[in-house]
């Protein structure tokens, strides 16, 4: 039963990064980086998003809240990253723990602003700047919201 939640977690959660819950792809505004796509390599962990910290609630009814307790994105000089998120999942009362992986490839697209292409995900961008990087997702209202990943 874990594993089945496990897998329909990472598969729900990398699937919201087009729709209506998680990641979108669209792009935030942030400060210009003039350096090579190789200059933004390292870890960002997420900390912030809608300028709460976390846990985040990416869907939540009356009998289940499914939160994203902590997330990194890990971008290496050859232009490949990784993720690994942990996820909770309280159903009734009960609570379930997971975590989410994820990979692909990034390239810069425009200054400052980066293309990341997922194996189970659509394409989503990012700003990084100064050790920063900010996306969009969306909130259970369907709000778009930032979230702030620093290295």
């Amino acid at each position: 039963m874990r594993r089945l939640f496990a897998a329909a977690a990472v598969l729900t959660l990398t699937a919201c990064i087009s729709d209506s819950v998680g990641i979108v792809g669209t792009q935030v505004t942030g400060a210009a980086d003039n350096s090579a796509s190789t200059n933004v390599a390292g870890t960002y962990t997420l900390k912030t998003v809608d300028g709460k910290p976390l846990p985040f609630t990416f869907a939540q009814t009356a009998t289940e809240t499914d939160e994203v307790l902590d997330d990194a994105l890990t971008l290496t000089s050859a232009n490949t990253w990784t993720r690994l998120e942990h996820l909770r999942a309280t159903v009734n009362g009960t609570v379930t723990l997971s975590a989410g992986t994820d990979a692909g490839t990034y390239s810069r697209t425009d200054l400052g602003t980066y293309s990341f292409v997922a194996r189970n995900v659509p394409t989503f961008t990012a700003t990084i700047a100064n050790g920063v990087m900010t996306l969009t997702r969306r909130n259970p209202a369907g709000q778009s919201v930032p979230s702030v990943y620093s290295k």
